[in-house]
Formats: C-alpha cells, structure tokens, sequence
C-alpha cells in the first residue's frame, strides 16, 4: 500500500523540480483520490466486512463489529473527499485548469 504512494511522493518532487506544476497537481489529486476509492469501497461496497482494531484503548487485536467497522472507513472517506475538495477547489493548478483560468509561467530565460 505505501509502496504507490512513496512512489508517488518521488515524482510529485521530481516534479516540482522541474517546473512541472500541473503534473504535481495531478499526482495529490490521484493518490487522494485512491485513497477515498479504498474508503468509500470498504464502507459501502458489498459484502459483510471484517475488522480488527488496532487502537490500544479497545485491545490491540480486538474485532470489531460490521457497522463499526464501515462507519470508521466511512468517516475517513468523508475527511479524505473534503481534503480532496479542498485541494481542487483552493487555488490549486488542477482546479485552475478545469476552471479554464490556468495560465503557464513561462521557463526561464525565455520570454
């Protein structure tokens, strides 16, 4: 699971690196938006679920029971959509882009 995502923290910096502010825009977008996937298909996709808490006040390892077990997956879809949203729609390069207001600065030494 972390593999993909360091992955794509790797070239998120490359880049940025290299001026490419679209692409790194790009890059927050799709791995927030595998993340909610990820949520959003354990808290309301089919099939009974299972799972086992790693919090220490319950007990490491204790079960917990199906509906508390998707409410939990449930609410971090919530924060990771609303950090997605917030991500598109604050002024970032990929929301200047749907809304058609993205302009490219141009390289250095050029014009």
């Amino acid at each position: 699971m972390w593999l993909p995502v360091l992955a794509a923290g790797g070239t998120l910096s490359l880049a940025r690196a290299f001026q490419r502010p679209l692409l790194a825009e790009g890059l927050v977008c799709a791995v927030l938006a595998g993340m909610l996937l990820i949520d959003l298909w354990i808290a309301l996709g089919p099939g009974a679920k299972q799972c086992v808490s790693r919090a220490h006040a319950f007990g490491p390892g204790t079960p917990m029971s199906e509906f508390a077990c998707r409410s939990v997956f449930g609410v971090g879809a919530l924060l990771v959509g609303g950090s997605s949203r917030l991500q598109f729609a604050a002024g970032s390069v990929a929301g200047q882009w749907a809304n058609n207001s993205f302009k490219p600065k141009p390289l250095r030494g050029t014009g």
